[in-house]
């Protein structure tokens, strides 16, 4: 777990666009502020780099509260709040996480390349959970996601490849289910004809 909590982390970093925020606009222009990020960097800017900076010292906590910051800044804009989502999971508290990327998810329509990364943590989350119907579905639409909207940058082949294997695991849970009800069956005969025989 501690594995994929890094990988979280340095994924959420690269993707984030940390390397933008941390150029000029947080170095000697620091004090070029402007609420609409035009001629220098927004409130909404700053509190997703304070938030980037604290999940990069895994202070996860104080990365949400950051990221929330930048959430009542700007409502609208899903990037905090895919963050938050993030962040809850590299925690370790994935259905608080789950509300996140949703509200996020809503949002995103005009971000492909956002868009395509909820969908594809959302089915992952499924995975993670062991619902292998929902975790299947949830690939497939980040999939078809991909299929309409190329430059969103995603992963088709991890769709694939992940369909494949849960679709084999559940055709695998299915059979071992049916092999346990026989032998239930045949134990419940082997039982019922014991009393019998001891009457």
């Amino acid at each position: 777990m501690p594995k994929l909590r890094v990988v979280l982390l340095a994924a959420m970093l690269v993707t984030s666009g940390m390397g933008a925020l941390c150029g000029p606009a947080f170095g000697a222009d620091a004090e070029r502020r402007d609420p609409n990020g035009k001629t220098g960097i927004s409130p909404y800017a700053e509190a997703l780099h304070r938030g980037d900076v604290a999940a990069g010292r895994r202070s996860f906590d104080e990365a949400i509260l950051q990221y929330q910051q930048a959430v009542k800044l700007n409502p609208s804009n899903p990037a905090a709040l895919y963050r938050i989502g993030q962040a809850q999971v590299a925690a370790g508290h994935l259905d608080q996480a789950q509300p996140f990327y949703e509200h996020a998810l809503a949002l995103a329509d005009s971000q492909p390349t956002l868009k395509a990364k909820i969908l594809f943590v959302l089915a992952d989350m499924q995975e993670r959970r062991r619902d292998l119907a929902r975790a299947i579905t949830a690939w497939k639409g980040y999939a078809e996601y991909l299929k309409g909207h190329q430059a969103a940058h995603g992963y088709p082949k991890t769709a694939e490849e992940r369909i494949a294997r849960l679709t084999k695991a559940q055709e695998l849970l299915e059979q071992y289910a049916k092999v346990r009800e026989r032998i239930k069956t045949r134990l419940d005969l082997a039982e019922q004809s014991a009393k019998e025989s001891a009457k």
